[in-house]
């Protein structure tokens, strides 16, 4: 086995690899078809447990840009309460919001903050206070990171199917090509 590094043209930019296209005039590849089939198979499995990776990890970001973008909404309508606070006699605003998937809770919260700050999670149990402006660049920065983790992710999605319709191909050559030489063989032994 080599221990080389692979060429850059043969990974993508996030290092995984293009699966190799099987010649069938290579005898190092037709000698053991059986070695062949099973390293076929054995690459198109880890393909498709990087797929199955790229796909969750997909969804997860997803659906964290969607929370960052209904946070962008609640800020916006929060500073637009502010602005319009001549027009409303009722203090408090009746709200519902989602506490967990399904789980919602209502919320009685002022139409005018005295203090124009909102508290955002930053992961790890840590709970800050931002103005609206400072929480609308973070989570705005935030989205823009995500997004193009979206994009890199759905990149490598193609990637990986590209590779793994590649790797059944070349499983469907040798096989074929391992039905045609037992037929080959089995014509030589019925012509003796």
């Amino acid at each position: 086995m080599s221990t080389a590094k692979p060429d850059l043209k043969d990974v993508n930019p996030r290092g995984i690899p293009k699966a190799l296209f099987i010649d069938l005039n290579d005898p190092k590849i037709t000698s053991n078809l059986e070695l062949t089939v099973a390293n076929v198979q054995q690459n198109l499995q880890k393909y498709e447990y990087m797929l199955k990776s790229k796909d969750q990890q997909l969804k997860t970001i997803t659906d964290i840009t969607k929370d960052i973008k209904t946070n962008i909404k609640v800020i916006d309508t929060l500073i637009a309460q502010n602005n319009d606070s001549d027009d409303e006699d009722e203090e408090f605003q009746d709200i519902q919001y989602e506490l967990e998937d399904g789980l919602f809770a209502f919320a009685s919260i002022p139409t005018k903050s005295e203090t124009n700050t909102v508290s955002l999670w930053l992961g790890s149990g840590i709970l800050m206070e931002f103005t609206y402006g400072e929480a609308l660049q973070i989570l705005n920065e935030k989205s823009d990171v995500y997004t193009n983790k979206i994009n890199e992710i759905i990149e490598d999605v193609e990637f990986l199917r590209e590779q793994i319709t590649t790797l059944q191909v070349n499983l469907s050559k040798v096989y074929n090509y391992s039905v045609l030489q037992k037929r080959k063989l089995e014509q030589k032994q019925g012509v003796k």
